[in-house]
C-alpha cells in the first residue's frame, strides 16, 4: 500500500484495493510473484488465497472481492509494479524454498520454525511432495524458491527460482555422479539403471560401431512401464533399468512407454559418451513400435499436433546433440518370430530379451505394486544380487 500512497492513488480506489490485499494476506510485492519473480502468481492475479502466502492466525477475515473489485486490483498490478529478477536470492519472507541436493521442499514458519516436505515418486508431469512435519534442519544456501500448491497433506511444484551460484563444484568421478549431474527432469528415466565397469565396455563398442540396445514398454490400463537393455560386443557388463512412465497415460497409449525406454536409452548413451570423452561411433536401437523410432529418422522433425510430444522432442533433441551416430531398428516382440527380423541379425541374448512371453512384461504386475523409488537412485553393481534380481522379475532379464 505505500506504493499506492506513493504514486497519489485516490483515497477511493484505495479504499477498493485494500480489502482485496487483506484478503490475499500480502503485504509485500514478493508475495505476489512467482519464485522466479518475473510474473504475477497466478492465484493472486485472480484474487484466490493461496499458499505461497504465510499469514499470521490472528490475520482479520475479509469477504471475497466482488468482481469490480478483482478488475481494479488486476489494473493496479499492470500499472503499478515493474517486475523483474530478484535483488537477493535469499529473502525472509518468502516461504517455500526446494533443496536441489535432496530434492525436499521447506516450508518456513513463524518464529524461524521449518517443516519439510518429502518427494514423492515420479508419477505426474508436476512434482509432488508429502509432509515430513517439522525439522531442526534448515535449507541449504543453494535452495531455490518455488511456488507451490498445496491439497490436504499434498504439494504440487508450480515454478522455481533462479538457482544460486555454484563455485567450483568438481567434475564427476564416476558414471553414476555423472547420471547425478543431469537435469533432475530426466532422473526418472535411468534412476533404476545397474552399471558395471564404470560403462567402460559400452563405451568400447560405441567407439568401434558394435553397440546395441534394445527398450520395451508395456501398458495395464494406466500404468505404463519400460524396461531397457544396452549391450557391447556381448552380454558381459550390459546396462540394464527400468522406469515406471511419467503420466498423464491415457488407457491403451503404449506409445508412451515404448518412447519412454529410448528416452533412458538416448538420456543415458550420450551422458556415457560425454562421461567417456567419446566423440564418434554408433549404436544401434531396436523397439518393436515403428511410431517410437521416428525421432531416430534423419528427416524427422517434431510437430505440435502429434501425440506425446514432451517425449518425441525430449529424443530428438538429444540425438541431435548426440556426438554418435544412431540406426534404428523396427523387430518384432514378444512370440512374433518374423522372417523380417533374420535379415540384421542382433546379440543372441538381446534377441531373447526382446521375444519374451507377454506375460513377462512389466504391466503383468498386479496395478500399482511397483516398488517405490529408492533412495539412492543409481546402482553400481558390487557384491549383492538385489537390484539385478529386482529387474529380473520387472523385465524377465536373467544375468
Amino acid at each position: 500500500m505505500d506504493e499506492l500512497v506513493r504514486h497519489d492513488w485516490s483515497a477511493k480506489s484505495l479504499q477498493v484495493l485494500n480489502p482485496v490485499r487483506l484478503y490475499l494476506g500480502v503485504t509485500l510485492l514478493s508475495q505476489c510473484c512467482n519464485a522466479a519473480g518475473t510474473h504475477i502468481h497466478p492465484d493472486i492475479w485472480q484474487c484466490k488465497r493461496n499458499t505461497n502466502v504465510l499469514r499470521s492466525p490472528l490475520w482479520p477475515n475479509f469477504k471475497v472481492p466482488t468482481p469490480s473489485a478483482i478488475r481494479a486490483w488486476q489494473s493496479m498490478l499492470t500499472d503499478v509494479f515493474i517486475l523483474g529478477l530478484w535483488k537477493s536470492l535469499d529473502n525472509a519472507e518468502w516461504v517455500w524454498w526446494l533443496d536441489p541436493t535432496s530434492g525436499d521442499v521447506f516450508e518456513r514458519h513463524p518464529h524461524l520454525a521449518w517443516w519439510k516436505w518429502r518427494a514423492l515418486p515420479m508419477h505426474h508431469q508436476q512434482r509432488r511432495f508429502s509432509l515430513d512435519g517439522p525439522t531442526l534442519d534448515s535449507p541449504p544456501p543453494t535452495s531455490v524458491r518455488v511456488s507451490i500448491r498445496v491439497t490436504g497433506r499434498t504439494l504440487r511444484l508450480l515454478t522455481e527460482g533462479l538457482v544460486a551460484p555454484q563455485v567450483g563444484r568438481p567434475p564427476p568421478a564416476t558414471l553414476c555422479e555423472a547420471l547425478e549431474f543431469l537435469p533432475r527432469s530426466c532422473h526418472w528415466a535411468v534412476q533404476h539403471a545397474e552399471i558395471t565397469d564404470e560403462g567402460r565396455a559400452i563405451a568400447a563398442a560405441i567407439r568401434s560401431g558394435a553397440a546395441v540396445a534394445v527398450s520395451d514398454g508395456s501398458l495395464r490400463y494406466t500404468l505404463g512401464t519400460s524396461a531397457f537393455v544396452i549391450e557391447g560386443m556381448d552380454s558381459a557388463h550390459r546396462i540394464v533399468g527400468y522406469s515406471r512412465v511419467p503420466g498423464p497415460i491415457k488407457e491403451g497409449d503404449s506409445h508412451r512407454c515404448e518412447l519412454a525406454g529410448l528416452y533412458a536409452i538416448v538420456t543415458l548413451v550420450n551422458c556415457l559418451c560425454h562421461h567417456h570423452r567419446i566423440t564418434q561411433g554408433s549404436i544401434l536401437v531396436a523397439c518393436d513400435n515403428t511410431g517410437a523410432l521416428k525421432p531416430g529418422a534423419v528427416d524427422f522433425l517434431p510437430k505440435c499436433s502429434q501425440k506425446n510430444l514432451d517425449l518425441l522432442q525430449a529424443i530428438w533433441k538429444s540425438i541431435q546433440e548426440s556426438p554418435i551416430e544412431w540406426t534404428t531398428q523396427h523387430v518384432y516382440g514378444h512370440q512374433d518370430q518374423k522372417a523380417k527380423d533374420s535379415h540384421h541379425p542382433l546379440p543372441l541374448s538381446t534377441v531373447k530379451w526382446m521375444h519374451l512371453p507377454s506375460s513377462t512384461g512389466p504391466a503383468s504386475m498386479p496395478k500399482y505394486s511397483l516398488p517405490l523409488l529408492p533412495t539412492s537412485r543409481f546402482t553400481m553393481k558390487g557384491g549383492t544380487r538385489r537390484h539385478q534380481s529386482e529387474i529380473s522379475s520387472l523385465v524377465g532379464v536373467s544375468g
